[in-house]
């Protein structure tokens, strides 16, 4: 099928205003919604930026960090962590938490798919420490390593959540200079904190430097990028942690490993089967013209992996079946349905951003951050904000 480009942006028409700053778009195909999420419970702006969010699996719950004095913020440096519940417009603070070097675009507030646990990262560069919060039990917990990690008393960050909430993982840098970055992941049911990061080959007293991790939806599955040795570039492995097995997923389409010496890692879909990363390519791909950065997918059950889109772009979200990515480059968010080969722009600007648990379970609902005023009517406040573009029906 040849590929097709919904017009849904630039060429937009407005056919219909919505309730909490939404605004309907019609394309040449299917249309979508735009709903600014960063708002008060009474719709009403907020004086201060708000960005870096994910959404849950239905779409109804956002995480992001705000702040707006509104809701406790602090301006441009110091945020809070906020969920607003789309449904009924009510915005809920997470309690005692905040960063005081801002948010950080690695440092997305991750929320589970019912939007009952949200895992975030506090502090600031340097000194900074993960936690999980359970919003219906209102408890949460610290998570560090455990006792005797060569990690433990230092730094910790969040790096990914799976869907059902019970796993989580984080990064762990230890106090001493020079000292190891880890990479764990904490089930919140047996309470056991399992080490993620393996032994760098042939010396047993060093660890491999992660680049990245990324949990399925169950947390059975972990992906992660591992710089190979004596800086020989990058890898993409896919771990299952009930049987200890290893797949190496950086692969070619022609089954070949990829040896590039850098990748980056976009996310493991809900089912384990499809994991997104970025390779920067020293030789066109086949289906492009330059060398550059390029969005792939690799299929672990089929064994096989495909181009995102023939334009550079890094896939940053996948939607739990693996058919739909979010992709970005330079502030231009595109969703790339597989199956048919069809994009949909999300939205096109300087400093659009979007990250890991991005897309809805069904891949319709993209959560975004934008500095665009055009986006929805009446955005005045000329501020950093958080939408989502929800795409109806014809999108499949």
């Amino acid at each position: 099928m040849s590929k097709r480009v919904h017009a849904g942006l630039s060429a937009a028409v407005v056919v219909g205003v919505l309730v909490s700053g939404g605004v309907a778009w019609a394309g040449d195909g299917a249309a979508s919604t735009v709903t600014r999420v960063s708002t008060a419970a009474d719709g009403g702006q907020l004086t201060g930026p708000s960005h870096i969010a994910s959404i849950s699996a239905g779409g109804r719950y956002v995480a992001f960090w705000t702040g707006a004095p509104e809701l406790g913020g602090g301006g441009d440096s110091t945020h809070v962590p906020a969920v607003k519940d789309l449904r009924t417009g009510r915005v809920e603070r997470i309690p005692g938490a905040r960063r005081e070097d801002g948010a950080g675009i690695d440092n997305v507030p991750l929320i589970s798919a019912d939007g009952r646990f949200v895992a975030y990262s506090t502090g600031y560069v340097g000194h900074r420490s993960a936690y999980l919060h359970d919003r219906r039990a209102g408890r949460t917990t610290h998570l560090v390593p455990p006792a005797g990690s060569p990690a433990g008393g230092g730094s910790g960050e969040v790096t990914s959540l799976s869907a059902h909430g019970r796993s989580v993982a984080f990064r762990a840098t230890g106090p001493a200079p020079g000292g190891p970055v880890l990479d764990y992941v904490y089930d919140t049911v047996t309470g056991r904190t399992e080490l993620i990061t393996p032994k760098a080959p042939g010396d047993n007293a060093k660890y491999g430097i992660v680049r990245g991790v990324s949990l399925s939806g169950t947390g059975r599955w972990v992906a992660y990028v591992l710089d190979e040795p004596e800086g020989g570039g990058q890898d993409l492995f896919v771990r299952d942690r009930r049987t200890g097995a290893v797949r190496r997923a950086d692969m070619n389409p022609d089954g070949t490993p990829m040896d590039e010496r850098r990748l980056r890692l976009g996310e493991l879909s809900d089912n384990g089967r499809a994991v997104t990363f970025a390779a920067d390519s020293r030789r066109a791909p086949s289906r492009s013209g330059a060398p550059g950065w390029y969005g792939y997918v690799y299929d672990l059950r089929a064994r096989h992996t495909r181009q995102v889109g023939r334009e550079r772009g890094f896939p940053t979200a996948v939607s739990g079946d693996g058919r739909r990515v979010l992709e970005n480059y330079d502030g231009r968010l595109t969703l790339h349905d597989l199956p048919t080969g069809e994009q949909y722009p999300v939205a096109d600007g300087y400093l659009n951003h979007a990250a890991q648990h991005a897309l809805s379970r069904d891949g319709r609902s993209v959560v975004f951050g934008s500095v665009l005023p055009d986006l929805v009517p009446g955005d005045t406040n000329g501020a950093y904000d958080v939408f989502v573009r929800r795409f109806g029906p014809g999108a499949a």
